[in-house]
């Protein structure tokens, strides 16, 4: 995020390419404000998120003392752990510390059935069925929150603008396939893939949020 390199060519006596040069620098001190903004946005929320998220897991793990092990109140707690890791996560990357970012080996089977499970309760909402096949076992070294937050973005948005009934999910080795019926997207779109808050004129039902595959 250093000062571009075409700042210094040099524009002597060519009124165009200065008038060029001089956009160039603007778009790209642009982009790096935006980008500074986004990271400190993300760094404050992930912040001011700890507490609250401290103040839930202690009155569940309250509830517990009082009540048992309430299968809800387990989840719920799971969920809240869940959460606190991608916080942490989140303020890591916010912060420039991406070294910081834990990662371990991690069973791609056991991470995709729990995501399965956890929006169950959604796709039976939504009247559909998740099939999710293993087809090869994988390990692979990563940072579990991150990866959770991927695959559970995919999945929740596969569930919610398909317009089939079934979810398919496949683990083939180092390779995931997550298959629905939904409203897909045009050859245009599709070059576009990686251009962050993506929208498809063509669809009413495309939310323009998120930064694209990037």
């Amino acid at each position: 995020l250093t000062s571009p390199s075409f700042e210094k060519v040099a524009t002597v006596g060519n009124v165009e390419a200065e008038h060029l040069k001089q956009a160039l620098v603007h778009y790209h001190h642009t982009v790096l404000d935006f980008i500074k903004r986004e990271q400190q946005f993300t760094g404050d929320v992930s912040h001011e998120l700890r507490t609250p998220l401290a103040v839930l897991r202690g009155n569940v793990q309250l509830c517990q003392s009082r009540y048992g092990q309430d299968k809800a109140l387990t989840r719920l707690l799971n969920t809240i752990d869940d959460m606190q890791l991608l916080v942490d996560t989140l303020l890591a990357v916010a912060r420039k510390k991406t070294q910081a970012i834990p990662q371990q080996q991690v069973q791609l089977s056991e991470l995709l059935q729990q995501l399965v499970d956890d929006v169950q309760p959604l796709a039976t909402a939504r009247n559909m069925q998740i099939k999710l096949s293993l087809v090869t076992e994988a390990t692979r070294q990563l940072n579990t929150a991150m990866a959770c937050m991927v695959f559970n973005n995919i999945i929740r948005n596969a569930l919610n603008y398909s317009e089939g009934r079934t979810l398919d999910i496949v683990l083939d080795g180092q390779r995931v396939i997550i298959a629905d019926d939904g409203i897909g997207l045009t050859g245009e779109v599709r070059e576009l893939l990686t251009n962050p808050a993506l929208i498809d004129d063509d669809s009413q039902k495309y939310k323009p949020k998120g930064h694209g595959i990037v």
